[in-house]
């Protein structure tokens, strides 16, 4: 008998932080007072940018945990992760700049719901993607 028909609880760890990582695309990834945008709007705005680049990874995340291919899951979400890391680190150096123009604001009040999921699910997904 094949191990192959089973589904670990690794892989359905990987597959719903994967398909969390895709549908949180259309949550709201910051919020401007009552304003607020999703990475799916900025998809819209420009095609060929990062946000792009983070659906494709996500959906390249869930078909390859699908495919039991768990190293480049593993990949796909650990850029993920990177590229949401450094976005953060862009928004603080704004912030910075900001506050030193006399604009009290912190990237708390910007971040969205959307945002921590594809954190959350993209470090879920590092973790637990792995062969069994």
């Amino acid at each position: 008998m094949t191990t192959n028909n089973i589904m670990t609880t690794n892989k359905k760890i990987t597959l719903g932080a994967a398909g969390a990582m895709v549908l949180s695309v259309f949550l709201p990834y910051a919020n401007f007072g009552p304003v607020s945008a999703s990475l799916f709007d900025a998809i819209q705005v420009d095609p060929v940018s990062e946000p792009t680049l983070i659906l494709l990874l996500s959906i390249g995340a869930l078909v390859t945990a699908f495919l039991d291919k768990a190293k480049i899951s593993r990949i796909c979400s650990g850029v993920v992760l990177a590229s949401l890391l450094y976005g953060l680190y862009q928004m603080n150096e704004a912030a910075t700049v900001a506050s030193k123009l006399g604009v009290d604001v912190s990237i708390f009040d910007v971040i969205g719901f959307g945002l921590y999921v594809t954190l959350i699910a993209s470090i879920v997904g590092v973790i637990f993607s792995k062969d069994d």
